[in-house]
């Protein structure tokens, strides 16, 4: 089987489709318009069937804006007077764009005709016009989550990657918890050719959003094409139990399968455990990490890494000093957090080495750790929910996707 490429760059591998004609893209090739990923040809059709002015830019995954809490409707904003942006010919948005010139002549930080003279430049194809207007209404006005949206997607059409980067970076400083945010940034990193940028944007965004195809699918391409075929299966087989375990995407197995040559990496978790929760109350179980330090875990499947404590990470000995901070979904909460790895995390006879750990300040009180994807997709999990049991053993070998009615 193999892996899908560009439709239009048959030596290179796609990292998303059209979500106009479905056409297999890579990252030069797809653009962010109106909540999906286009081709060109798309692109000229969703601008050619628009009826409003308002253009409403969705996450590159499909969500809303992680962080800014809701859709985002960009109608960017400023003030242009450069040469070109009046040489340009505006059709029929001509009227408009004179007409809110003159209006922020008068008012020049009027947030609302702002985002409609630079919504309206961007409608009329000046690209140029577009971010001249986002950064002089910023300059002089202040920061704009709508304009920089706006003037980032600018950039990425007009294939000025590192400008984009600048410009969803300020969105980043903005909205830290945005998984939205770092792909954007990642894409512009892997079109200019900072793979190692873009791989460590694609891994933030997944400890984030662990259970999105198109995060795990990113983060797994940035990982094989580094070499590093064990990261990209690992990463697959979290994102499988963060969706649920038993839920089988196709296109994940397919994935799964072109890495199946990794399975020999050492990473699967050994042995059997079967826990058994009350009917109410925290699901907790007894965990022993680092040659023995035993300690009370809760299970977190939402988590995308297992969390110590940091006073658990003290018992541990865990080397901290330099380890890199990310943000990590963990439970109902986004926690700054460190990154270690434990050489060993064993629940029952289930017992996984090399373990990717993360480290909070804080956790719920009598938890010394939550047990969650970095070491449960190590292990083949069957859950009931009903019953209240959860059983975990070796993991058998990855089912071909063409396998799957």
């Amino acid at each position: 089987m193999t892996q899908s490429t560009c439709f239009q760059h048959p030596d290179t591998a796609a990292t998303t489709r059209c979500g106009g004609c479905d056409k297999s893209l890579c990252v030069k090739c797809a653009t962010f318009e109106g909540g999906k990923d286009r081709c060109a040809d798309c692109i000229q059709r969703y601008h050619q069937g628009k009826k409003t002015r308002a253009v409403v830019v969705g996450a590159v995954l499909g969500l809303a804006a992680v962080g800014a809490g809701t859709w985002l409707v960009l109608r960017p904003a400023g003030e242009e007077t450069a040469p070109e942006a009046q040489a340009f010919d505006y059709g029929k948005k001509d009227v408009l764009i004179r007409h809110l010139r003159k209006e922020l002549s008068l008012q020049p930080c009027d947030k609302t005709k702002g985002r409609e003279y630079a919504q309206a430049l961007f409608d009329a194809g000046d690209l140029k016009g577009t971010i001249q207007a986002g950064d002089d209404f910023i300059a002089k006005c202040g920061k704009s989550t709508a304009l920089r949206q706006l003037t980032y997607t600018a950039h990425v059409q007009l294939q000025e990657f590192d400008l984009a980067a600048r410009d969803v970076t300020e969105l980043i400083e903005g909205a830290p918890n945005s998984a939205n945010y770092f792909i954007w940034r990642g894409m512009a990193y892997d079109a200019s050719s900072a793979l190692d940028k873009a791989a460590a944007d694609f891994r933030q965004a997944f400890l984030l959003k662990p259970a999105e195809p198109q995060v795990t699918n990113l983060l797994a391409t940035a990982a094989a094409r580094g070499g590093k075929d064990c990261e990209a299966r690992l990463a697959v087989l979290e994102h499988l139990q963060a969706r649920g375990g038993g839920a089988h995407d196709p296109k994940m197995l397919e994935r799964l399968e072109q890495l199946s040559g990794a399975s020999n990496c050492g990473t699967d978790g050994q042995g059997r455990a079967e826990l058994s929760f009350p009917e109410k109350g925290p699901r907790q179980v007894e965990a022993r990490a680092g040659g023995g330090v035993q300690g009370r875990f809760l299970v977190d499947t939402d988590s995308a890494r297992v969390v110590l404590s940091k006073a658990f990470a003290e018992k541990l000995a865990l080397p901290l000093e330099g380890a890199p901070s990310v943000r990590l979904q963990a439970g109902h909460d986004i926690l700054t957090v460190r990154l270690a790895k434990v050489s060993d995390l064993e629940v029952q006879g289930a017992k996984a080495t090399n373990v990717e750990v993360a480290v909070a300040d804080t956790l719920p009180e009598g938890a010394d750790g939550l047990l969650g994807l970095s070491f449960l997709a190590r292990f083949d999990v069957k859950e009931d929910a009903k019953a209240g049991r959860m059983t975990l053993s070796e993991r058998a070998p990855a089912p071909r996707a063409s396998a799957v009615p």
